[in-house]
């Protein structure tokens, strides 16, 4: 298995972190990467503060994650979006690995 960590730390609870509302993507996802077993589960957890989002996404391999983050509708739907917006709104992100 492969994790990814990614820390993101706001600095006022009052600022949302990005999330995808998009149905349509939200069902590529599960088509794409959940049903074939590619992701295995994600689990996010908040800090007492509510300033820092801990969020840990396990795939089934490395490859399978690089698949993910290279593949035109995740990164034109989540990947940028999200980027743009933790700018925009000065998200600080820490992301590691596990495997």
């Amino acid at each position: 298995m492969f994790k990814i960590i990614k820390k993101s730390k706001r600095k006022s609870t009052e600022l949302p972190f990005f999330q995808v509302v998009d149905a349509s993507y939200k069902l590529y996802f599960k088509e794409t990467f959940i049903d074939t077993k590619k992701f295995i589960k994600v689990e996010a957890t908040l800090s007492a503060d509510g300033l820092t989002m801990t969020t840990v996404s396990t795939w089934a391999t490395r490859a399978d994650f690089l698949e993910c983050i290279t593949d035109h509708i995740v990164s034109t739907t989540v990947i940028i979006p999200t980027r743009v917006y933790d700018i925009e709104n000065d998200i600080e992100n820490d992301v590691t690995t596990e495997e």
